[in-house]
C-alpha cells in the first residue's frame, strides 16, 4: 500500500522542490494550488522515494506521479492502490508529454480524454506587461480611460494591505454568489489564501485609487450637475488585486484576480502591472476557463501564447 497521508503545510518545501524540478507547465503543479483546494478535494497526498502523487476521494482520481524516475512501476502502484479501493485507476494532470510517455509505458493500457474546458491558458509574460501591437488596442484603450480618470498606484500585496483585498473580495463574492451558488467552493479556496498567504509564498499586487482627475467623466451627466451621480470610485479604495506562486522557474501562476466591475480598467491594469513584476517568468498560467463562455471570452481576448491540452486518463 501507499503510504497517503493529509496534505498539511509543512509538507510545501518538499512538495515545491519535486513539482518546480519537474517543469512540469500545468496549473496543477504548485504546492499552492493542492493547498487552497483542499476544502473541496480533501487531498492525501503520497512523497515515497522522492516521487510526489496525490488521491482525491471527492473525485477519485489520482495525480499522475511526479519525480518518478521510472513511471511504469509509479503508476502500477497506483494500479494496485486504487484495485484496494475497489476503484478504477484515473490519473489526471497529464499534459500531451506525459500522454505520450502513458502510452509508451502502457501500450493500449489507457483511454484518454480530454476537454476544452479544463485547457490552461498560457501567455507570454512581455505580451501582459506591453500590451503591443493592434490586437491588443481593446485593452490599452480600457486602461487609457482609467488613467484619464484616476490617480492610482499599484503596490505588492503585503501584511499592511491584504485586508483590502480580502475585503474587495468579499464584496465581489456578494455580488455574484446569488447568480452563482458554485461560488462558495472558491470563496472556501479564497479564503485559504487570505489565511495562509505569506506561508505559502504567494506574491502578488493590488491597484489602489488615490484621487479622482475629473469627477463628470465617471458621474455619468445626465441629470443637472447639482444631481449628478457621484464618482463610481472613492478616493483610497482599492479596485483590484492579483496574486499567485511560480510553477517553475519559467512559468508563474496567477491564482486570483479580481476587480471591480463597474471601474472601467481596472482588470487591465492590475493584470499588465502586475505582469510587468514577472519578467523573469518566460509564462503566465493563467489557469482554466472551466467552460464558463464569459471567463472564456476574458482568457482569449488577452491571446494565450500556449493552450495547454490536458488529459485524464482510464486504466481500461
Amino acid at each position: 500500500m501507499i503510504d497517503f497521508k493529509p496534505l498539511i503545510l509543512d509538507q510545501k518545501p518538499e512538495i515545491d522542490r519535486i513539482l518546480r524540478d519537474s517543469d512540469l507547465f500545468g496549473c496543477e503543479f504548485c504546492f499552492g494550488n493542492f493547498y487552497i483546494w483542499n476544502e473541496y478535494y480533501e487531498f492525501s497526498v503520497s512523497l515515497e522515494d522522492g516521487v510526489f502523487t496525490a488521491f482525491s476521494p471527492k473525485t477519485g482520481t489520482y495525480v499522475c506521479p511526479v519525480g518518478a524516475t521510472d513511471l511504469k512501476s509509479a503508476v502500477l502502484r497506483l494500479k494496485e492502490d486504487a484495485d484496494n479501493r475497489g476503484n478504477p485507476l484515473v490519473l489526471r494532470g497529464i499534459d500531451s508529454g506525459r500522454k505520450m510517455l502513458l502510452e509508451e509505458a502502457f501500450p493500449g493500457g489507457f483511454d484518454f480524454m480530454s476537454s476544452e474546458d479544463i485547457f490552461d491558458y498560457l501567455y507570454k509574460t512581455s505580451d501582459l506587461a506591453q500590451l503591443p501591437g493592434k490586437r491588443y488596442h481593446k485593452k490599452r484603450t480600457h486602461i487609457a480611460r482609467f488613467e484619464e480618470r484616476y490617480d492610482y498606484v499599484f503596490e505588492p500585496i503585503s501584511s499592511k494591505n491584504i485586508g483590502e483585498c480580502r475585503r474587495l473580495y468579499e464584496k465581489w463574492y456578494s455580488e455574484h454568489v446569488p447568480q452563482n451558488p458554485k461560488l462558495i467552493f472558491e470563496h472556501l479556496a479564497m479564503e485559504r489564501c487570505f489565511e495562509d498567504y505569506f506561508t505559502l509564498g504567494f506574491s502578488g499586487g493590488l491597484v489602489r485609487i488615490t484621487g479622482v482627475k475629473h469627477p463628470e467623466s465617471v458621474s455619468h451627466l445626465s441629470k443637472p450637475q447639482e444631481d449628478a451621480q457621484p464618482p463610481l470610485c472613492e478616493p483610497l479604495q482599492t479596485v483590484a488585486f492579483t496574486f499567485g506562486e511560480p510553477i517553475n522557474s519559467r512559468v508563474f501562476g496567477i491564482h486570483a484576480e479580481k476587480a471591480d466591475p463597474k471601474v472601467q480598467g481596472a482588470y487591465p491594469i492590475v493584470n499588465r502591472e502586475f505582469a510587468k513584476t514577472l519578467t523573469a517568468y518566460e509564462y503566465l498560467n493563467r489557469e482554466e476557463d472551466l467552460g464558463l463562455e464569459g471567463l472564456r471570452r476574458a482568457k482569449q481576448s488577452y491571446y494565450p501564447a500556449i493552450l495547454l491540452e490536458k488529459f485524464e486518463a482510464v486504466w481500461k
